[in-house]
């Protein structure tokens, strides 16, 4: 089957059930209801289907709650307008900036050369530290562990850095 038919099958297939459950009454269900489960039902389909890429589906779906009155546009976005929605938007910003720029590759690079690259002082060696394992809960290796002040934070905060150096083509001598 062409990819074109295929396509479109998912899309006629992501708008026929939502419609389908929209226009079939559900008791002690109120229009609103029905209309926002529909909704639910479109979003989860195409973003399981994914006829369009799943950012969009996720712009349709804030588009159409209060265009379908499941919401009032305020309370539809009022999830976005937190400080923690800024905070997970910044840092993902700033991380994405890191990975395009280079700028990960090049510090972890530049903690190679600095640190070494013997099994003692290598970050990449340190690696396997963040598997939990006795006497090893999941934490930094003891040399990075200073600098970050809350021990269940160690490994998230180090696998990126860990990774750029595991891929990276060569070690500087």
């Amino acid at each position: 089957m062409p990819i074109s038919t295929n396509k479109a099958i998912r899309e006629i297939i992501g708008v026929a059930i939502p419609l389908l459950v929209w226009l079939t009454p559900i008791a002690g269900l109120p229009p609103q209801g029905q209309r926002g489960f529909a909704l639910v039902v479109f979003a989860i389909l195409y973003w399981t289907l994914e006829p369009i890429p799943q950012a969009w589906t996720s712009v349709l779906v804030l588009i159409f709650v209060p265009l379908l009155g499941v919401a009032d546009s305020t309370t539809a976005l009022s999830g976005f307008a937190t400080g923690a929605f800024g905070l997970v938007f910044a840092s993902l910003l700033l991380g994405e900036g890191v990975l395009q720029s280079g700028l990960g590759k090049r510090l972890a690079l530049l903690s190679l050369k600095v640190l070494g690259t013997r099994y003692e002082s290598n970050p990449r060696a340190g690696i396997q530290d963040l598997q939990p394992r006795p006497g090893n809960q999941g934490h930094a290796p003891p040399r990075l562990g200073y600098r970050i002040p809350y021990p269940p934070r160690h490994g998230p905060l180090l696998v990126p850095p860990r990774l750029a150096v595991m891929k990276a083509p060569s070690t500087p001598g």
